[in-house]
């Protein structure tokens, strides 16, 4: 009869055991209320190796607002390497609608930066500074100025997010939104992990 017991309770254990894991598999797979995009590679070098947003889709959970508390936002860390300037836009806001500012605004690209406004939620770093009359860069502006990288490169800059939804970033610089410098964030409500 011992033997029977001991069978029992091994797959008594087994089962709980085996739940516990399954528990900590459904919480690990929650949507994390703190994200990383990478904005750029990391590589401070002109051309398409730096012109990323990674991971091109991310996903961050905010909590509400209770009676007795303000809602706790998702964050997203944005990790700068390089020359350029994060514009978040409000949900609904498409590429397209960007790349149809960029016609009807800045037809012959003259522009450095788009500079759309309408809709925006976040306006990043400015990462071009002027100094009596000079672009400086922000690393190294004690002369002999080092004019190949301008303003403040190798930044992280922290947003915080309160309503649902799904966002468009971009990189402010036109030619780098030109090839394709672009992410979405997906903002979900408390445990609400659908997409």
């Amino acid at each position: 009869m011992n033997w029977l017991r001991s069978m029992v309770l091994g797959i008594t254990a087994l089962s709980l055991f085996g739940s516990g894991a399954a528990l900590k598999a459904k919480d690990d797979d929650r949507v994390p209320v703190s994200v990383t995009l990478s904005f750029g590679a990391g590589l401070n070098t002109a051309g398409a190796t730096n012109h990323h947003v990674v991971p091109p889709v991310a996903k961050v959970r905010m909590t509400p607002a209770t009676p007795t508390a303000g809602a706790i936002p998702g964050v997203v860390n944005f990790v700068v390497g390089g020359f350029h300037q994060i514009f978040v836009y409000n949900p609904g806001v498409t590429p397209a609608d960007i790349t149809a500012f960029l016609a009807a605004n800045d037809p012959t690209n003259a522009n450095l930066f788009i500079n759309d406004l309408a809709n925006l939620f976040y306006t990043g770093i400015n990462p071009l500074r002027v100094v009596a009359g000079v672009a400086v860069n922000g690393n190294d502006n004690i002369p002999p100025l080092n004019l190949t990288r301008f303003g403040d490169q190798n930044r992280t800059e922290s947003v915080g997010f309160t309503t649902p939804g799904t966002y468009l970033v971009i990189c402010n610089v036109r030619p780098h939104f030109q090839n394709g410098m672009m992410a979405l964030i997906k903002v979900v409500d408390g445990d609400d992990d659908d997409d």
